[in-house]
């Protein structure tokens, strides 16, 4: 008869080679001795930082607006 598992629940992830290596690179600068240590205290407490370029984006579209008019007046005087 076998022991109860504090934890119980089991989940997989596929990764990519690089990424694999990345992973393992990540967890030995960090100090932890099993991936599934590294993975369950980033999962849980690590830092994910989210840049919302939404404005950028609508500045940018009316920069390239702008430059196609250019464009299409400097084709006509041409």
């Amino acid at each position: 008869m076998g022991t109860e598992r504090f934890r119980d629940k089991q989940i997989k992830i596929w990764t990519t080679k690089k990424e694999k290596q990345q992973l393992e690179k990540n967890m030995r600068q960090s100090g932890y001795g099993t991936m599934g240590g590294y993975l369950r205290k980033m999962g849980l407490e690590g830092i994910i930082i989210k840049v919302d370029f939404s404005e950028i984006r609508g500045t940018f579209g009316e920069i390239y607006s702008l430059r196609t008019e250019l464009n299409k007046i400097g084709n006509n005087i041409n």
